[in-house]
């Protein structure tokens, strides 16, 4: 088994058998050499051709081949290029997100951009659709490649993803496979309840001005399984946690009926039987109210979520 072989001609030094070397992203040892007749050599001067076996992977033509001092050089110089190799695929690969394209916008590269339209109602998406139309840049275009109501699903993600769309959802959520998915494809999810806002963003993004880019983490989820109304306390929800955490300090929390948003608010209180608490857990029941929200019926869900700031892409 001679295994991946390469032809290379030496252009200076003398190549030698047990030499340590380098090739794009591998390295090894010259285990041995061969001219141009088949008769195996123990050194190739310059100008001459040699084929070489000993070779970790066949190599791209006209890539360099390279002679280090010790074996651990070589290891070295290639293991670094294997981890700019990679950096660089995994940026080919990265879905274009609003915060990115302001950043290219800086440097003055003409883009488009890719939009995938999710919303409560057809009006909404129309009436979002017909504003964003409106909106014209010198270098960049804007494309909405599909748009449809109900919650973002997983095939919307793979369609941003194969597209390098940014998702933009006008007061619906996304199922929680879907969060998933975006999230380990690099997908950005962007929600809205305000469509001025969605259009701000879209400025802002185009004139290379949008500010720092949040994410919204799921923190828990509970449903709630009674429904307490007292004269003072007002109407306290009863529920279970099934998933995760509820944090009183949530930075949002929706309320889910029949899988859909119908609000967005935040705790104004967390109670676990008769205590004030910070944070009801996994498998715990817990009773709270929420701000400017009182309109609870036995099976919602409550979603908690933390904002947090992500990395400049």
């Amino acid at each position: 088994q001679r295994g991946p072989v390469a032809t290379v001609l030496v252009k200076s030094g003398t190549l030698r058998k047990g030499d340590p070397y380098v090739i794009g992203t591998t390295y090894g040892r010259v285990r041995a050499m061969f001219d141009d007749l088949g008769q195996e050599v123990a050194t190739a001067d310059p100008a001459r051709p040699v084929e070489i076996i000993g070779i970790t992977a066949v190599p791209r033509a006209g890539e360099l081949f390279q002679v280090y001092a010790s074996e651990r050089e070589a290891r070295v110089l290639a293991e670094k290029r294997q981890a700019e190799q990679k950096d660089q695929l995994l940026a080919s690969k990265r879905a274009m997100t609003l915060s990115s394209l302001s950043k290219a916008l800086n440097t003055g590269d003409k883009k488009t951009l890719n939009i995938l339209l999710k919303g409560d109602v057809q009006g909404s998406l129309e009436a979002i659709s017909a504003s964003i139309a409106k909106i014209k840049h010198e270098k960049v275009s804007i494309n909405i490649i599909h748009s449809g109501t109900g919650n973002i699903n997983e095939s919307d993600v793979m369609l941003a993803k194969a597209s390098e769309a940014v998702i933009l959802a006008f007061t619906v959520g996304a199922d929680s496979s879907a969060e998933i998915l975006a999230k380990n494809e690099e997908v950005e999810i962007r929600h809205y309840n305000i469509i001025y806002k969605l259009l701000e963003d879209l400025e802002l993004a185009l004139n290379g001005l949008l500010g720092p880019e949040y994410e919204e983490i799921e923190l828990g989820r509970a449903e709630i399984r009674k429904i307490y109304k007292f004269s003072k306390a007002g109407t306290i929800a009863g529920a279970f946690v099934f998933a995760g955490s509820i944090r009183k300090n949530a930075d949002k929390v929706l309320v889910l009926r029949n899988k859909k948003q119908i609000a967005e608010t935040t705790f104004a209180s967390l109670r676990h039987e008769k205590d004030d608490v910070k944070e009801a857990a996994l498998n715990y029941e817990c009773g709270f109210t929420l701000n400017k929200f009182t309109d609870f019926q036995e099976g919602d869900i409550v979603v908690a979520y933390e904002r947090r700031e992500k990395a400049r892409a």
